[in-house]
């Protein structure tokens, strides 16, 4: 599976690892990179995230307090946006 970003979910990432980074560069840097090995998981498992209530076709996966929130077209997953979590899903 090909993994491609959009550029929203990458300004999002840029923005969450620059807002973070104000605050503790080592967490900022550990949850960027948990964020891109959990993506790239992805390529060898599509279907893991799960399933957005609000959006069927949109799935999810969870890494700490965020989300990658994504959609699977064939054979390419497509990474939308990085947000914070919902815990009430």
């Amino acid at each position: 599976m090909e993994i491609v970003w959009t550029l929203q979910a990458q300004t999002d990432l840029r923005d969450l690892g620059k807002h973070l980074d104000g605050a503790s560069s080592i967490y900022a840097e550990s949850l960027v990179n948990a964020i891109y090995a959990a993506v790239g998981r992805l390529s060898l498992s599509p279907t893991s995230g799960k399933v957005l209530r609000q959006n069927r076709s949109l799935r999810q996966i969870a890494v700490g307090n965020y989300r990658a929130i994504y959609v699977v077209h064939k054979r390419v997953v497509t990474m939308l946006a990085i947000a914070p979590r919902n815990f009430d899903e």
